[in-house]
């Protein structure tokens, strides 16, 4: 079964519970989109690509709190770690991210280099910031063909906007090792997926017919895939 019709069984289970108004299996919304079970099924999931070659690499970094829950797996294990962020908040967001919630341009522009640092170093030692760690700034589409990656083991994509994810998708995927994770932290996941479903529609479309198995955090609710 590819990816595609997957998604769509994911999708029509969620909306026959909702029309018999049945929860299915997702936790709470505070679980789900922020707070410490997140950041520690991130970490979790982190540990589980610490045996495979490559890097750490997060894209869309929010106020840090991932990136440095990230960067304590990173030094943990002695991999290298990536962070891409305009730091000037959102793009252009395109037709497919319409919804209900309003998504405009320079929405999470008061993100800040200082602000995420600050987060990393309460959790590792500066030498790990200074020597292993990449911060970059810049939109997705100017940034990541730049960035001189070569492998990656873990890929957590938090783009929030079609587009965003597209550019991901296009210049980190191929690099992305057999056996390694990508995370989504707009995917079929609760308030996250209503506010931002260009996400989805990016996913979608880019893994139609790629080799991967699709998988759900039972904790969190959130989807990640299994490169193969």
């Amino acid at each position: 079964m590819n990816i595609q019709l997957r998604f769509f069984g994911v999708r029509l289970i969620r909306k026959l519970a909702k029309w018999i108004n049945y929860k299915v299996d997702f936790a709470p919304t505070t679980m789900m989109d922020k707070g410490e079970a997140k950041m520690v099924y991130l970490e979790t999931l982190c540990r589980r690509t610490s045996y495979l070659p490559g890097d750490i690499v997060e894209c869309g970094l929010g106020q840090g709190h991932s990136f440095a829950r990230l960067a304590k797996v990173g030094f943990e294990t002695k991999k290298k770690l990536w962070g891409f962020d305009s730091f000037a908040g959102f793009p252009a967001p395109a037709a497919e991210d319409i919804s209900s919630y309003v998504v405009k341009a320079g929405d999470w522009g008061d993100v800040n280099l200082e602000m995420v640092t600050s987060k990393i170093l309460a959790l590792v030692p500066e030498v790990y910031l200074k020597e292993s760690t990449v911060l970059t700034p810049g939109f997705f589409s100017d940034s990541l063909s730049k960035a001189p990656i070569t492998q990656i083991a873990f890929l957590h994509l938090d783009g929030d906007l079609y587009q965003s994810y597209l550019d991901c998708f296009v210049a980190l995927y191929d690099k992305v090792v057999p056996g390694g994770i990508i995370a989504f932290d707009e995917c079929l996941s609760g308030i996250e997926y209503a506010k931002y479903p260009g996400a989805f529609t990016a996913i979608s479309e880019f893994l139609h017919g790629k080799k991967v198995d699709l998988c759900r955090d039972l904790d969190t609710g959130k989807y990640y895939v299994v490169k193969r």
